[in-house]
């Protein structure tokens, strides 16, 4: 392929002069055309017809992204390739999802870069026009099947897909999934790889059961294939893929593999025989004890004949003949009232079957159910049966709950110990017979109950709160759950029902309410700033003072960080509290001091006592504003500090009057002079001054250390 009709958009010549210096030698017929305005390339639109559009990235009069976008609408069949004379990153504005190509820095060493980007954006063009007359001739058919099928270049950006693909990635049309990554709709874990191309080479991961997510966030499961398309040179091109929605199918499997398991639960640790026999009479799922007895495991009997396992052989062609009848619709039931069954060893046992129907979706019949009772031991069974109604009947007399068991009427038939205990009644005698509507006070049940049949005051298993009576009259709070008991055609015969007497359990409702309220409202009226926080530094609960205090309602404090009103310098304070909250909650009760900031900035002295609230990771905190004491503790440390600093002035004053007489007495001494004796009365005078002075300074020292004691 040769590439030699370029179109150049750039702000000037400069980039064409060394396109022409590096191309000239390699591409012959070169013709690099150049637009440098809006109104250039508006002149020429429509009349384009280059192999490759150039499309600066610095562009100064567009926006380089949104004309690669444009071009790529108008002209869809020309290469598009974005490239910077700088060293930058182009690709994060977006280009790379509308460029074909991407040249990161152009200079005279980029010829090679060059050539690839030219043919492998002519390529994609040629590609979307291959494709464009694809989608034409298939879009119809694609929408219509039923499997999603998209088309991504190398990056997994998504080129193309049907509706099938988007509807089941939850998007309305086609257009918002294109240019999006296909690797954004897989699980994390389905796609553990640094690029696609290892994801497609790596077989397991790239086809198979794979979770995707929805636009609406819900995971599915889907079915992948895909299928890479290289080039002549080996290199990545695209992708082709499809998915098909198989959530139900996985749904499905897990609940008939949860299904089976139960049924094989309870097939193996129940005590009947059970035989599961398909349309063509062979066996699908059998019991071990059933198989065990023809002598095999449950799996070696799966798909053998089972009516050939009859041991008569007039009674096994009639009973293949009604089993065919029953799937051909041709009789409504089979009935087998006793069926000889050889078994290993060539021992005869004679049961008794009970049949149902499996029925798939559409109502067609496709299996039988068997359940089979051994009565080669009646008596046995009978024994059984007897132990079974004593083991029951215990069961019901020594329950802790009251049973009561009523006919289809609501009449009591029988009631156990805990339910005369319960209603006050000595003997079962005083009960029975009387209506169950008697045992309730609630106005409106009677009045419901009496008017309708008690089958239809009751569907399944019900548990209600009623208000029930005792013999002498007074009421109490009991939780009623009742059932219908159902014969063997599944109709309901009479009903039982558990009573609970929650007295207790309405008074420590009750008791719980009141004790909340009572907390709630000293919280609230405590006279100081509450506020309980967890170990995540959340506050979980505040009261009026607190809010009243910061500024900032309830609404707004609850749930958010308390850091923000802790001033900068004390986080220290906050990140101990929290550790001790999680980590050493015996370190409470604590008392703290730490500086809050309000609403409006304003900076408080606060004093706290913190204490853990017993089995939980939060705290309750007192909170006292201490902004005047810490200011009037500021003003006495100053004033005392001047203190110190006058008594200490003072002194030195005393020192400097006393030295200067000392020299003058000295003098007089040593001199005759006519008012001597005057001068030295006069420094008698100053001297007493001084020693008063001194006094006082003994004095003032005293109340020093007075206020350096208690201030």
């Amino acid at each position: 392929m040769q590439i030699s009709k370029i179109l150049l958009i750039d702000n000037d010549n400069k980039v064409k002069k060394v396109l022409l210096s590096i191309l000239r030698n390699s591409i012959d017929d070169l013709d690099i055309s150049l637009l440098k305005t809006k109104k250039e390339l508006d002149s020429i639109k429509q009349k384009i017809d280059s192999q490759i559009i150039l499309v600066n990235f610095d562009l100064k009069w567009t926006n380089s992204c949104k004309l690669l976008k444009e071009l790529g609408e108008n002209y869809p069949f020309i290469g598009r390739i974005v490239f910077s004379v700088k060293d930058v990153d182009i690709m994060v504005k977006g280009q790379e999802n509308i460029a074909d190509g991407i040249i990161n820095r152009l200079n005279d060493k980029m010829i090679e870069q060059l050539h690839f980007a030219f043919r492998y954006a002519y390529n994609r063009a040629l590609e979307r026009k291959e494709l464009d007359f694809t989608r034409r001739e298939y879009q119809q058919l694609l929408d219509n099947v039923p499997i999603g099928i998209y088309q991504t270049d190398f990056k997994g950006i998504i080129l193309s897909c049907n509706k099938m693909f988007a509807q089941i990635l939850g998007f309305e049309n086609e257009d918002e999934l294109i240019y999006t990554k296909i690797q954004d709709y897989l699980l994390k874990n389905e796609f553990p790889f640094k690029n696609l191309l290892t994801f497609i080479s790596d077989s397991p991961f790239a086809s198979g059961k794979k979770q995707l997510i929805r636009k609406d966030g819900e995971i599915i499961w889907v079915e992948l294939n895909t299928k890479a398309t290289f080039t002549e040179d080996n290199i990545l091109l695209k992708i082709n893929g499809s998915i098909k929605d198989i959530s139900g199918e996985v749904l499905l499997g897990d609940e008939i593999k949860r299904s089976h398991y139960l049924m094989d639960l309870y097939m193996n640790s129940a005590d009947s025989y059970f035989v599961i026999i398909n349309k063509d009479e062979t066996i699908a799922l059998i019991n071990n004890k059933l198989a065990k007895f023809f002598g095999y495991t449950s799996d070696e009997m799966i798909g053998v004949n089972w009516i050939d396992l009859i041991r008569n052989k007039n009674r096994r062609k009639r009973i293949r003949k009604d089993f065919q009848d029953i799937f051909n619709g041709s009789a409504e039931e089979l009935s087998f009232k006793e069926n000889a069954v050889k078994g290993v060893n060539g021992i005869t046992k004679y049961f008794t079957w009970k049949h149902t129907l499996i029925k798939n979706s559409q109502g067609e019949k496709e299996a039988l159910i068997s359940a089979g009772t051994d009565i080669t031991k009646s008596t046995n069974m009978e024994k059984l049966l007897r132990e079974n109604e004593e083991k029951y009947r215990k069961l019901f007399e020594t329950s802790p709950n009251a049973i009561l068991y009523t006919d289809l009427n609501g009449d009591i038939l029988v009631v156990n110990q805990q339910f005369l205990k319960m209603h006050g009644y000595e003997t079962s005698e005083e009960i029975i017979g009387k209506n169950i509507s008697s045992l309730i006070s609630d106005l409106e049940f009677k009045r419901v109950f009496n008017r309708i049949d008690i089958r239809q005051f009751i569907s399944g298993s019900s548990k209600k709160e009623h208000q029930l009576i005792r013999k002498n009259g007074s009421t109490f709070p009991a939780e009623v759950t009742s059932a219908f008991v159902l014969n063997d055609f599944e109709e309901p015969i009479g009903l039982i029902a558990i009573t609970r007497d929650i007295s207790d359990k309405k008074r420590f409702q009750k008791a719980l309410e009141d004790s909340e309220k009572l907390y709630r409202t000293i919280f609230e009226n405590t006279g100081t700033n509450m506020l309980v926080v967890d170990s995540n530094a959340r506050v979980v609960l505040c009261n009026s003072l607190f809010e009243k205090f910061v500024g900032i309602k309830k609404n707004n404090l609850i749930g958010t960080r308390w850091k923000s009103l802790i001033h900068p310098n004390d986080y220290d304070f906050l990140l101990e509290i929290n550790n001790a909250i999680s980590n050493h909650p015996e370190s409470f009760p604590r008392e703290l001091e730490f500086r809050v900031v309000g609403q409006k900035g304003l900076v408080r002295n606060v004093w706290a006592v913190a204490d853990i609230i017993p089995d939980t990771n939060q705290a309750v905190i007192s909170i006292h504003d201490i902004t005047e004491k810490t200011l009037m503790e500021q003003v006495k440390s100053q004033a005392y500090e001047q203190i110190e600093r006058n008594l200490e002035q003072f002194a030195i004053l005393v020192d400097n009057i006393r030295n200067p007489l000392a020299v003058i007495i000295g003098i007089i001494d040593s001199s005759v002079h006519e008012s001597s004796e005057d001068i030295i009365k006069q420094i008698n005078m100053i001297d007493e001054i001084t020693v008063q002075l001194d006094n006082r300074w003994l004095e003032s020292e005293t109340i020093r250390n007075f206020l350096k004691e208690h201030m």
